[in-house]
């Protein structure tokens, strides 16, 4: 008695190749993503731009490290 037929067997392995696959596209996108977001200091980019967009709304105090915490 079999526990998978062959067919099941085989597309389970294509499932799962073409599933690693893809988990490794996605790893390298996201790892390229982030690298130019540190690189091209974009991180600090969106912070000022958040921050400026929340001053101008009220939101925060002038000095940009004072939040509610504090």
């Amino acid at each position: 008695m079999d526990i998978f037929e062959l067919k099941e067997f085989t597309d389970s392995n294509k499932y799962n190749a073409e599933k690693m696959k893809f988990s490794i596209f996605h790893k390298l996108v996201e790892t390229a993503i982030e690298l130019t977001l540190w690189i091209f200091f974009l991180y600090v980019a969106i912070w000022n731009w958040m921050d400026g967009l929340m001053s101008s709304f009220g939101l925060c105090s002038g000095t940009s490290w004072v939040n509610d915490f504090i």
